[in-house]
């Protein structure tokens, strides 16, 4: 039986369609990009703090953009019982002109005093880090490295995902070729609400003695001990140790300590990694605990 051809409206009725349902299509394709795009879970992340030093010929001085300080006697505040009681004035920001959160102002007080590796400056360094401002933030420091030329040789990456206000912390940047000038950037962010700060209720001490654990048998080691001046456990904290030869940085390490009860201690080793002689030890304590 032979089909009769479809009415000229009713073609025109299912091309409207068609191109209905196309359009209706685009416009959800369009929507759920928009959506799955954003996070309002995590504060942009911004740059302010920027510092740079130039290394050899000025040993003692600094060129410092924006406000963050840079200090570049190495060894500088060794004694771990000295008050930073001068640091703030160092950076004048008044709390009462951001009120809240203010990235940038936060990025201002915070206190970088870095260490050079090497008299060669071949190997990188590590930055002592303060945070002065009344706010526990997230950070991140990335640092490039240049040679005598002024050409970017390396960059490194740190972060610390809850730096409480108040605590000092230290990170530490590798480059593998000779440099002569480095440059940090410093970029801060509100934590979220489920992340809360620790290394407020925790104190530490060291000891330099001989090893005695498999790791580090018969060498020179930091015996670390930690105590929990809180209310509740710690499940975990990571305790980084840095090492220095008179004012020479030498070294770095960390190793992490599990479940410290309340007004409890916990004892732990941590090795030089170049196996290096020293006789002053740095530490510094890194943790959060999850509010669920």
């Amino acid at each position: 039986m032979e089909k009769k051809p479809l009415n000229p409206k009713v073609k025109k009725n299912k091309k409207q369609k068609k191109r209905l349902l196309c359009i209706i299509l685009v416009v959800l394709s369009i929507a759920f990009c928009s959506c799955s795009g954003s996070d309002t879970n995590q504060e942009k992340i911004e740059n302010y703090g920027i510092g740079e030093a130039t290394l050899g010929e000025v040993e003692n001085e600094t060129n410092v953009e924006e406000s963050t300080i840079i200090e570049t006697t190495v060894g500088d505040q060794m004694d771990e019982t000295e008050e930073d009681a001068d640091a703030v004035g160092e950076v004048t920001v008044n709390d009462e002109e951001y009120g809240s959160f203010d990235k940038k102002a936060v990025a201002k007080q915070i206190k970088v005093t870095p260490y050079i590796k090497s008299s060669s400056y071949y190997g990188g360094l590590a930055l002592e880090l303060k945070n002065n401002s009344k706010y526990d933030c997230n950070l991140e420091i990335t640092v490039t490295f240049y040679n005598k030329k002024n050409k970017k040789v390396s960059d490194d990456h740190g972060e610390i995902s809850v730096f409480a206000s108040g605590t000092k912390m230290a990170l530490t940047f590798s480059c593998y070729k000779k440099f002569k000038r480095f440059k940090y950037e410093i970029k801060t962010a509100k934590i979220l609400d489920y992340y809360s700060p620790i290394t407020q209720k925790l104190s530490s001490n060291v000891k330099i003695k001989t090893g005695k654990s498999r790791y580090s048998k018969g060498d020179t080691i930091a015996f670390v001990t930690v105590k929990n001046n809180g209310k509740r456990k710690i499940r975990s904290v990571k305790a980084y140790a840095l090492f220095f030869k008179g004012k020479k940085y030498i070294d770095s390490n960390y190793m992490p300590l599990f479940n410290i009860k309340p007004k409890k201690t916990k004892s732990v080793e941590i090795y030089c990694h170049s196996n290096k002689e020293f006789d002053s030890v740095k530490v510094f304590l890194d943790g959060y605990e999850l509010n669920l």
